[in-house]
């Protein structure tokens, strides 16, 4: 029965990350009026802008996840709890966004947005989400030594 659980329980979470994007079509129009390049794909949307973070967009537990990172430098790599620190900085005065080292010892951005796709409150989502950028300029000199 455990066995059973815990194959279950991979598909289920396999399914959360592969699952086509509802309402793509309106959220790629949507992100293309305002100023973005987009990549639509089967199970996800690259996004790209010149003035702002460069993300994929993803079907995630009801919802959407944005996703941004950047590659540790080496120094990043060698100085970890450096730059947990620094991670754990940005989330004190993050709005909407998670800030936190992956796996690979990147600094991984996410957000959340809740639900089905809503024009104006998707906007309001992506302004909150970019006040991150805001707060990586702020923190640039220290970005620069430990990611790129």
């Amino acid at each position: 029965m455990c066995a059973f659980l815990a194959l279950a329980s991979l598909v289920l979470s396999s399914l959360v990350w592969s699952a086509p994007i509802p309402a793509a079509k309106e959220i790629v129009e949507h992100l293309e009026f305002l100023g973005y390049k987009v990549t639509s794909g089967e199970d996800k949307i690259e996004v790209s802008h010149p003035v702002f973070l460069n993300f994929v967009l993803r079907n995630y537990r009801g919802g959407l996840l944005i996703s941004t990172y950047f590659i540790a430098t080496e120094y990043g790599k060698a100085n970890r709890s450096e730059f947990v620190e620094f991670a754990n900085d940005l989330n004190k005065e993050a709005a909407a966004s998670r800030f936190y080292i992956d796996k690979d010892g990147d600094l991984a951005i996410e957000a959340y947005y809740p639900g089905e796709y809503e024009k104006t409150r998707f906007g309001l989502f992506l302004d909150a989400f970019n006040l991150a950028q805001g707060q990586l300029s702020e923190r640039g000199e220290a970005l620069r030594k430990l990611a790129q």
